[in-house]
């Protein structure tokens, strides 16, 4: 899960020496998680108190608090963080390579091309060795080869990713590199032509800014992007022309639950109806999937046009067989439970269910968030007040109630 995820970065980072800072340390719990990464730098309020460690004295040092730069709406993706590096073709001379290395102090790595793909890498520091263990000198090729091309030092052990990778996908790429390769330039393609590379360390803050990005945005309980990056993730696929259902999801009686059963018990409905909105997002097409917690038990999953009802039935049957862990064992029996309403009277409330409205950007004009969100209302209004319980309804029309009538 995320916890090895987070591990596997600390240790590319460890291995080509870059220190990494815990932040954010509100507990134990999180200095515990830390600790069994190997991570030395740790900050947060919960380090002023003292505690004791099984695995020897705790490291802490104090880190000055940056700010950030805004990233929502950014496409998380390697491509977004792609340098040019203008590539060396397969037949150019030894000393065309070299020159480009003493001319560019700061080139680490130069990308060797035939037909506009990637064939092999030149990495600087290997490249102007002297002398390369169980090869010819570089100095020997220079002067005895000049002429020739650069195949005999080229490497054809590169990694390289296609320009869609997400940043997470790059990150675990590096990691199994042997230690002396970790800081090697990764080259990125697009449709299997050469595009740029990505420095390690730049993969590694980019990586670092998301998690920064997330954190800021995210809602506290579910962890799920916020209204910042809901409206930001909207405005970008609106402003790219791309086709999109947005499904609006609102548990039904959920004030009433909470009163009845209390906070904890809403919270665990909040978090349960998370995961498996994530997990049916990322059941189809999970690159393009995307899922947000506008807040308290409203949410949003954006889909392809042609998914968005599968997925919306999958939440809404997943949901309906965590009735049972919801509710006590008598009042899902019955089907309802009485509780005093917001103004102290006795009322008859029926079970938690979902209401989930569906608008498609595909056939209708939609040109701005306020425009889509004031849309997604009217609709999600619509599946409310359906009597039967949980329902379906997209652009108006009623695609499922809870007795799983369809009526297309």
């Amino acid at each position: 899960g995320h916890f090895n995820h987070a591990h596997r970065i600390v240790r590319v980072c460890q291995k080509i020496g870059i220190k990494f800072i815990a932040k954010g340390i509100a507990q134990e719990e999180d200095i515990e998680n830390v600790l069994h990464m190997d991570i030395e730098l740790l900050q947060g309020d919960h380090l002023d108190q003292s505690f004791s460690f099984s695995r020897g004295e705790l490291s802490t040092t104090s880190v000055s608090q940056r700010e950030t730069g805004n990233a929502h709406g950014e496409a998380f993706v390697i491509d977004t963080i792609v340098s040019r590096v203008e590539p060396i073709h397969l037949s150019a001379s030894i000393v065309s390579a070299f020159k480009r290395f003493t001319q560019d102090q700061f080139l680490w790595g130069l990308p060797v091309v035939s037909d506009k793909r990637i064939v092999g890498m030149l990495h600087r520091k290997r490249f102007l060795e002297k002398d390369v263990p169980g090869r010819r000198s570089y100095r020997y090729l220079l002067h005895s080869h000049k002429d020739k091309d650069i195949v005999q030092l080229m490497e054809t052990n590169l990694l390289s990713v296609e320009a869609n990778t997400t940043l997470e996908e790059g990150a675990e790429k590096v990691q199994p590199r042997k230690t002396e390769f970790l800081s090697d330039d990764i080259c990125v393609t697009k449709n299997g032509k050469y595009l740029g590379t990505v420095a390690v360390h730049a993969l590694l803050d980019a990586i670092v800014k998301k998690s920064l990005t997330y954190t800021k945005g995210s809602n506290p309980l579910t962890g799920l992007p916020g209204n910042g990056f809901i409206q930001s993730e909207i405005n970008k696929r609106l402003s790219h022309g791309v086709q999109f259902d947005l499904c609006y999801i609102d548990i039904n009686y959920f004030k009433s639950y909470n009163d009845h059963y209390g906070f904890a018990n809403g919270d665990v409905v909040i978090k349960t109806l998370a995961c498996i909105m994530k997990e049916a997002a990322h059941s189809q097409s999970p690159d393009f999937n995307f899922v947000g917690h506008i807040g308290g038990d409203d949410f949003i999953v954006i889909t392809r046009p042609e998914i968005s009802v599968p997925v919306s039935k999958r939440i809404l049957l997943k949901f309906e067989e965590h009735l049972p862990e919801f509710h006590d064992t008598e009042d899902y029996r019955k089907g309802f439970y009485i509780t005093n309403n917001r103004i102290g009277e006795k009322e008859r409330f029926s079970l938690l269910s979902l209401s989930i409205g569906i608008v498609s950007t595909a056939g209708n004009r939609i040109q701005s968030y306020a425009q889509l969100a004031s849309l997604a209302a009217e609709v999600k209004k619509t599946a409310k007040a359906i009597s039967t319980g949980s329902a379906i309804v997209r652009n108006k029309r009623i695609m499922m109630n809870r007795n799983k009538r369809f009526i297309v």
